[in-house]
């Protein structure tokens, strides 16, 4: 490739009789070249992105953000799986809580969001459900955010129902839980409790996810105003919690916990879980 270029570039200054055309061909060389140059800078950086977004979200973020904002053409399957490794990046809770995540929403910083969008559809057609699934449950995290919530049932349903053809039973469970969570929302306990307790068991041991499937497990109790149900839900999450330290579970079991003791005239024990807090 390097001697037909220098072989061109000979044609040009020797044999071409355009001479005076000659300033205007260079350049238009040169930007191909800066392009090309460009081109493989981003793509170097999406492939390293790649390589450590299993164990390094924060820097595939920071790699991906570098790669969007070099102003090159890359084709749908880059674009696509970028979205998806940069809102693997942001959601990693369960819940798709994550202040940077709340930040990037409001300053409209999901720089993939259009590919985000259709990703979950994008990969379906190119059967690759397991993708599929991933874009989906993405999508629902950001619609919440956005709280467009009947858009985001669409997505966890959509995403439970890729990961079961997958197998991926970790996807169908934090699915699975996304849904129960916002029919609990609309007060739709008993829709909502196969559910989560469908979640809870493919957790497997996602231990501090589970803590949470409990802690939601519980407000179905309370509704009911079967306070042992609701103990006994707390209880097993708080088990949960402690085998991971989850900080995050464990505040949200203990609040449910002083709200247990509370409706139940139990005021002395409702302050002492509030104290660790």
């Amino acid at each position: 490739i390097i001697d037909d270029f220098f072989l061109f570039l000979y044609f040009l200054f020797y044999l071409c009789p355009m001479k005076k055309h000659l300033v205007i061909i260079l350049a238009l060389l040169f930007a191909l070249t800066s392009c090309n140059s460009d081109l493989r800078r981003a793509k170097r950086y999406y492939h390293q992105a790649q390589e450590v977004a299993g164990n390094d979200p924060d820097s595939a973020l920071i790699l991906i953000d570098s790669v969007l904002n070099i102003k090159v053409f890359l084709d749908d399957d880059i674009r696509m799986d970028m979205s998806l490794m940069q809102a693997e990046a942001l959601f990693t809770h369960p819940d798709g809580e994550r202040r940077e995540l709340s930040q990037r929403i409001k300053a409209k910083k999901i720089y993939t969001m259009p590919e985000l969008e259709r990703s979950a559809e994008y990969f379906a057609e190119k059967g690759d459900c397991l993708k599929a699934s991933y874009g989906a449950l993405y999508s629902g995290y950001v619609l919440h955010e956005l709280r467009d919530d009947d858009a985001a049932m669409i997505c966890f349903k959509d995403a439970a129902k890729y990961a079961e053809i997958t197998g991926d039973s970790l996807t169908y469970a934090r699915a699975n839980y996304n849904v129960a969570r916002l029919l609990y929302q609309k007060f739709l306990d008993e829709e909502a409790l196969p559910i989560i307790k469908t979640a809870d068991a493919y957790f497997g041991t996602k231990y501090d996810e589970r803590a949470l499937a409990q802690n939601l497990m519980s407000l179905s109790y309370f509704d009911k105003k079967d306070y042992t149900g609701a103990e006994k839900c707390l209880k097993q999450g708080l088990s949960y919690a402690n085998k991971t330290n989850s900080k995050y579970a464990w505040q949200k079991l203990m609040n449910n916990y002083s709200v247990c003791y509370r409706e139940q005239g139990k005021f002395d024990e409702a302050i002492a879980c509030l104290r660790p807090l």
